[in-house]
């Protein structure tokens, strides 16, 4: 699933899972490489049962500006941990040199 509202420092990130009626705690890994570096904290802390839910987690200030990121679901169960689709953003705006206090 995509990133949409993606702006300068800002994205939401959609994801997709079937907890198979199992306890599921879920989250977003995001980052610029496949080694992601950064986790949301547990959405939406609480524990999910059922088939096939649609989630969502807003990155509110947090991304550098004109930059490209990676990101997928991580859903842990009992039965272990699974992960989402590879997907990827970029946000808008000019990327800076010295970045600052953002995500990289």
């Amino acid at each position: 699933m995509p990133a949409e509202d993606v702006t300068n420092t800002e994205a939401l990130l959609f994801g997709r899972f079937n907890p198979r009626g199992s306890r599921t705690v879920i989250q977003f890994q995001y980052g610029q490489t496949k080694k992601y570096g950064h986790v949301t904290p547990t959405y939406p802390e609480e524990e999910w049962f059922g088939y096939e839910v649609n989630v969502e987690e807003e990155l509110a200030e947090e991304l550098c500006t004109g930059t490209d990121y990676r990101f997928r679901v991580m859903a842990r169960s009992k039965v272990g941990t699974a992960y989402g689709k590879d997907c990827t953003f970029k946000t808008r705006g000019r990327a800076k040199a010295h970045p600052g206090h953002c995500a990289q």
